[in-house]
């Protein structure tokens, strides 16, 4: 169940690079497979962009506070993150 407003709905940016994220395979369980240049590189190439390192590091420093609620028998254990 996600338990956000509308304003803490993760932006465009984020969701696109946690889809390119699933897309590839560059997560094992919640750690990046690539580095963090790699990933860059492969999301400027996806969507058409050139954001700037500093841009991109935002998005991903984004992307990284996001928590997904873990659910055990129906109740809300533990949460997981994404990690470089």
């Amino acid at each position: 169940m996600w338990h956000k407003s509308e304003e803490d709905v993760p932006s465009l940016d984020i969701l696109n690079l946690a889809r390119l994220i699933r897309k590839h395979n560059l997560l094992s369980i919640d750690q990046l497979t690539v580095t963090r240049p790699e990933l860059r590189e492969k999301y400027n190439s996806e969507y058409g962009l050139q954001l700037t390192e500093q841009e991109f590091t935002d998005v991903l420093e984004s992307l990284k506070n996001v928590e997904v609620p873990m659910v055990d028998e129906g109740r809300e254990t533990d949460a997981y993150f994404v990690h470089e």
